[in-house]
């Protein structure tokens, strides 16, 4: 085993190594390691300031012949846990490789052309912020907590920033922190594949006060669950699970307590995806579902407007659940039913759907020229205003029931039967 205290520092130049078939622990006010440090058991380092400009393992014991060839054993019980009362610097090449755990916990870590490697889970434990920078993560779990706010209750602050950085987890991530901010320029490695900001084999569960998605690409074999508490802005590419295979049932659920915006953005789920926010807007964007899309817009305020524009959406069912909608130039199309439920259409786009469409509104429904409802069974429309018709209305059976229906020059009004109910 090796064992320093320093009431004050640690210091390590590049050339030094430090190697130990046990234990290594590390106390110092200011520690700074450069070089090599390897144990066969766990390492543990205590500081208030910790600077990495080496490497740390811990359970790989590498032993070098005289040939120059080196064997490595594996322990399976070696951790490595850091823990930094105020930064942990973790610097250009700089490596952290645990056979088991890795546990960092600080006011501020930083990293910057660093890579972070388990066999078994990493946890961080943040108060202020986390930082990773042109780094990579691989580990089998990831679980990343910010401490609790000065109110004490649940709501965790520390805020995230991934910076063209890749995390991959072979099982679930799992973060509950503050502001979670991603941005990737490097969307296309060298070899010309693409490369992704978080990949899990598993789950992708984020408890944000916000997420500032830039641009990025996220994947997740299983559920991609995200909630903030204030607003969630996502402007990059997010899939669940994989619509080639039959078994591959994953869901994408955002709910945010504030307002939620897309913009260039991707969701795409081989089950589920259902979007909840107090404003919804979604601009030049791909929202694609195996099964059921649902999109809910909370904000009750009378002028409250969800917005999708500009975008594409694809479902098995789709479900909208808002006060007033804007669809301008949008397209939609579901195999089975939509459902508008009390949603008013301000601008109605391009549905289509492959059973059923129903909408019941409470506002004067206009119906423009490029823009169409249509239904391969019934087209249900009911209001208690008036009904202008410019586009397309198709459906096998057309069921109108308004205060007024007007279909101008260039509408089109389709369907074997046609009922329309007038209301008095």
């Amino acid at each position: 085993n090796i064992s320093l205290n320093s009431s004050t520092g640690i210091n390590q130049t590049s050339s030094a190594r430090m190697q130990t078939n046990g234990s290594l622990t590390l106390t110092g006010e200011n520690i700074s390691l450069d070089g090599r440090s390897n144990s066969h058991g766990s390492t543990q380092i205590t500081a208030t300031n910790l600077s990495l400009d080496g490497s740390i393992s811990a359970g790989i014991h590498n032993i070098e012949k005289v040939d120059g060839s080196i064997t490595s054993t594996l322990n399976d019980q070696a951790s490595i846990t850091i823990d930094a009362a105020n930064s942990l610097s973790l610097n250009t090449n700089s490596t952290l490789t645990s056979s088991t755990d890795l546990t960092l916990s600080a006011d501020t870590l930083a990293a910057n052309g660093s890579t972070l490697q388990s066999l078994g889970d990493i946890h961080i434990q943040i108060d202020n912020a986390l930082s990773l920078t042109n780094s990579q993560l691989n580990t089998q779990n990831l679980d990343i907590k910010g401490k609790l706010n000065s109110a004490g209750n649940a709501t965790r602050v520390g805020n995230i920033k991934l910076n063209d950085t890749l995390v991959q987890v072979n099982g679930n991530l799992n973060a509950t922190a503050g502001k979670l901010t991603i941005a990737q320029s490097n969307l296309i490695d060298a070899l010309g594949n693409d490369t992704y900001s978080l990949v899990t084999n598993g789950t992708n569960t984020l408890n944000l006060t916000s997420i500032d998605d830039q641009v990025s690409k996220n994947y997740s074999q299983g559920n991609i669950s995200i909630n903030t508490t204030g607003n969630a802005s996502l402007n990059g590419r997010w899939v669940s699970g994989n619509s080639a295979l039959a078994n591959s049932i994953s869901n994408i659920s955002i709910v945010s307590n504030g307002k939620t915006t897309f913009t260039n953005a991707t969701l795409a789920a081989s089950n589920n995806v259902a979007l909840q926010s107090n404003g919804l807007s979604v601009t030049q964007s791909r929202v694609q579902a195996n099964n059921d899309l649902t999109l809910t817009d909370l904000n009750s305020t009378h002028a409250a407007l969800a917005n999708l524009s500009h975008s594409t959406l694809t479902a098995n069912n789709i479900t909208v659940n808002a006060n007033h909608l804007n669809a301008q130039n949008t397209q939609a199309k579901a195999s089975h039913d939509i459902d508008f439920g009390n949603t008013s259409l301000q601008y109605v786009g391009q549905w289509h759907a492959g059973n059923n469409l129903s909408i019941a509104q409470q506002n004067d429904l206009n119906i423009a020229q490029g823009e169409y409802l249509a239904a391969d069974q019934t087209l249900a429309v009911a209001t208690t205003g008036n009904i202008t018709n410019a586009g397309i209305l198709q459906a096998n059976i057309i069921e109108v029931n308004a205060h007024t229906l007007t279909n101008q020059s260039t509408g089109e009004i389709s369907a074997a039967d046609l009922n329309a109910t007038h209301q008095t």
